[in-house]
């Protein structure tokens, strides 16, 4: 078994966006188990990195958008988070995190936009 096939039958039935890319570079019409094989899907390697990317960049955007937030609020006083920090480390930890979020921002949201045109058909599918 392939990589690629070993990829499309972990995420099969978890993660839509490679039913949807399945779905669509499926030659033969195909909907369901076929697209396990290796005819059946022809996902290539950039396509199956961009969906890696997209999952690892999306669970590590997940805490870190939380931490961003939460020291926003901290700042802020509201909701009586101000009791956690004070105010002045509650912004050098917030200016900490504008790198990170911006990285993992253009990390996660370039693949996907990459991926979309090429559903939509703005970008033609490499072999």
């Amino acid at each position: 078994m392939t990589t690629a096939e070993r990829f499309v039958k972990s995420s099969f039935l978890i993660n839509p966006v490679c039913d949807i890319l399945c779905r669509q570079f499926n030659r033969a019409g195909m909907p369901g188990p076929a697209l396990l094989s290796a005819k059946g899907c022809d996902m290539n390697k950039l396509n199956l990195v961009s969906l890696k990317i997209i999952r690892w960049s999306g669970w590590l955007l997940l805490p870190l958008v939380m931490l961003f937030l939460l020291t926003g609020y901290i700042m802020d006083g509201r909701y009586g988070f101000g009791k956690l920090l004070d105010e002045k480390s509650a912004l050098t930890f917030h200016r900490m995190l504008h790198l990170p979020l911006i990285v993992l921002v253009v990390a996660h949201v370039a693949p996907a936009v990459y991926l979309a045109f090429q559903r939509w058909g703005w970008i033609k599918q490499r072999t």
